[in-house]
């Protein structure tokens, strides 16, 4: 005996609805949660609308389904971005908006579609590519020339490149005299480099930015125009 399954078609538009069946194009779903939240059939196809965007994180959750897209233009596009808008202007050029939905320790905020540097010391372009250099270590601490007389960097992320080929992230939990402390760690060998990030303190370069997760605000440096100029997008989804 042989049975022959009907494997249906799934729309999902941007101008759809979730209320909808999602069986024509005509009555097509609006969200990925829709989809995340269905149970489909085997051989059934989920068709995404070209030229749509939709925000969200696709869930594979049933076997032998099938993805692809509908209509005519551009690919449609899935993203885990959220356009980040009440931009306020701090003083010079650090401006701050607010976020919703953004985790601690988020690694991806772009400008105009383009990848921005987290605020960091010494920044990247600086001598010795942007490292400071330590003479003594310990599994919890490093010393160098850290500038402790002009910043204090303690709550921020110290970055230690522990190798060649490692770099390991710490909190610095004090910093004092060119000694700065944080939790147990690999113990670093000597002569190697670290800078500080993730801190309001680092931002004097164009584009750099720091997220502020307590207040959930998102800073950043403009060194000509404005916020308004550029479409700045954060992530607000991990995969």
């Amino acid at each position: 005996f042989t049975t022959t399954l009907q494997a249906k078609n799934y729309y999902i538009s941007a101008s759809g609805s979730d209320a909808n069946d999602g069986l024509t194009t005509s009555t097509p779903w609006k969200t990925i949660n829709k989809v995340n939240s269905f149970s489909f059939e085997s051989n059934d196809y989920i068709l995404f609308k070209r030229g749509d965007t939709f925000y969200g994180g696709i869930v594979v959750k049933d076997a032998n389904i099938n993805y692809d897209a509908y209509g005519t233009g551009a690919k449609p596009v899935i993203t885990g971005l959220s356009t980040v808008t009440g931009w306020v202007n701090l003083g010079g050029n650090i401006w701050e908006a607010p976020v919703v939905n953004v985790k601690s320790g988020v690694n991806l905020v772009l400008r105009a579609g383009l990848i921005q540097q987290v605020g960091r010391y010494p920044n990247s372009d600086a001598p010795n590519g942007g490292y400071l250099t330590y003479k003594a270590a310990t599994s919890t601490s490093i010393t160098g020339p850290a500038l402790s007389s002009t910043t204090n960097w303690t709550g921020a992320e110290v970055a230690i490149r522990i190798n060649r080929w490692e770099i390991r992230r710490q909190i610095v939990t004090s910093h004092s005299s060119g000694v700065v402390s944080f939790a147990s760690n690999t113990t670093p060998r000597l002569n190697f480099g670290y800078f500080f990030q993730r801190d309001k303190r680092t931002l004097d370069k164009d584009g750099e930015w720091w997220h502020d997760a307590t207040n959930k605000k998102l800073r950043m440096y403009f060194s000509s125009n404005n916020p308004g100029s550029y479409t700045i997008q954060i992530a607000t989804i991990d995969k």
